[in-house]
């Protein structure tokens, strides 16, 4: 599984160190993230999340699902979706290289708490 971290924790990591998180710094988490070497994740919350790219670049990524009560984000591997692109390559002709599915809802203990 990925690690995820949002844009703050490379500066909380820092600041542990008596670092700061210069601009410097910044555009090398950019770089990083248009190389493909971090994936950069927006989850609807106004907050950018990167996450090491750990995977085979010709595989898809997992998926998230992400609550929005507590905003909990759960990941997941299964990849349900194969079928669909083979079906959009067959009768559109278009071949999906990679593709993202985020689901919103409510986690486990969203729900039990709100009994």
């Amino acid at each position: 599984m990925s690690q995820t971290f949002t844009k703050d924790d490379p500066k909380r990591m820092l600041q542990e160190r008596q670092h700061k998180m210069t601009p410097q710094r910044q555009v090398v988490l950019e770089l990083l993230s248009e190389l493909g070497i971090l994936q950069k994740m927006e989850f609807g919350d106004g907050c950018s999340r990167y996450e090491v790219n750990r995977t085979d670049p010709s595989k898809h990524h997992h998926h998230h699902l992400i609550c929005t009560n507590c905003g909990k984000v759960i990941e997941f591997q299964d990849d349900l979706l194969e079928p669909l692109e083979e079906d959009i390559k067959e009768k559109l002709g278009f071949t999906v290289s990679d593709h993202q599915v985020k689901f919103f809802g409510l986690c486990k203990e969203c729900q039990e708490a709100q009994k």
